[in-house]
């Protein structure tokens, strides 16, 4: 029986020694436990224990007002600060656009109109003449070889296009066009303000 009571006596001395090593670390452990402490912006002192669900409740309800305020103020400034930039984006379209319209106004009064006469070649059956400046569009005529006209509108891929004789207007694919460049009084008169 003393071996036995020895090991009991041994246990309780360690579990003592644990208890105390234990309490002397993390200190006395609070029944109830505690409220948790809403914030800085809370107004009024939170007590530092729970007394009944009526204390726990009223602390809860003082949160969750504050951080109504919070949110509140949070989305003003945020929808202040949404229309600042709304504003400010409308006026500097508004300065892009009149730059832009000055920019070629000025552009167009600079522009210098250059006069082109222009002779089919390269081809080795016929080149149709286009109601538009596209492979899709309809054929309204064909050229030949050694055709010549003048230029309406010289583009990168496609010219407007009207014949020697001013008999009618098309689009013809530039690769088969020889251009000239000549004078204003060469073009042909009846056409002479359509040209750009």
């Amino acid at each position: 029986m003393k071996g036995g009571s020895n090991k009991l006596l041994l246990m309780i001395a360690a579990y003592l020694l644990i208890t105390i090593v234990v309490f002397i670390l993390f200190g006395p452990l609070k029944i109830g436990g505690t409220k948790t402490s809403a914030s800085a912006s809370v107004n009024e002192e939170v007590e530092s224990r729970i007394i009944g669900n009526t204390g726990y409740v009223s602390t809860v309800e003082r949160v969750t007002e504050t951080s109504t305020e919070v949110s509140t103020e949070t989305t003003v400034s945020t929808e202040t600060s949404i229309e600042k930039e709304e504003n400010s984006t409308e006026q500097g379209e508004a300065e892009n656009t009149t730059a832009a319209s000055t920019e070629t106004a000025k552009t167009e009064e600079n522009k210098e109109i250059h006069y082109y006469r222009f002779k089919v070649t390269g081809i080795t059956t016929i080149l149709r003449v286009r109601d538009s400046g596209s492979m899709d569009a309809k054929v309204i005529a064909k050229f030949k070889n050694g055709r010549e006209g003048y230029v309406l509108e010289k583009g990168e891929e496609w010219s407007k296009i009207v014949t020697k004789e001013g008999t009618f207007t098309g689009y013809c694919y530039n690769d088969y066009l020889e251009f000239t460049e000549i004078k204003k009084e060469e073009f042909l008169k009846e056409y002479v303000d359509q040209v750009k």
